[in-house]
């Protein structure tokens, strides 16, 4: 093997070495660039589902309070079944 072939595969090898350094190096900020992008456009997502999600909230709270309500008035109803027919057992009378 001659010194120029020899120069000729150094070159092709810190050629291949750089190119390959320089690619990870364009991937690793492209990758970088591509996640600030992506939680960027994610940010407005996020907020409209932590909208949504105490909207949720506040439902799921006025359907068990309305729920509760409507349970104490049955309660009630049952418990003073007794009184409201002996009242009306006197109406009739």
């Amino acid at each position: 093997m001659t010194n120029e072939e020899m120069l000729e595969d150094l070159k092709s090898f810190m050629v291949t070495t750089v190119r390959t350094e320089v690619n990870a190096a364009l991937d690793a900020k492209l990758e970088e660039k591509l996640e600030e992008k992506f939680d960027q456009k994610l940010a407005p997502i996020h907020q409209r589902l932590d909208s949504l999600e105490s909207k949720m909230d506040d439902l799921t709270e006025f359907v068990q309070d309305a729920i509760t309500t409507s349970n104490d008035v049955n309660q009630e109803q049952l418990d003073n079944h007794e009184l409201r027919i002996t009242k009306l057992e006197t109406a009739t009378v």
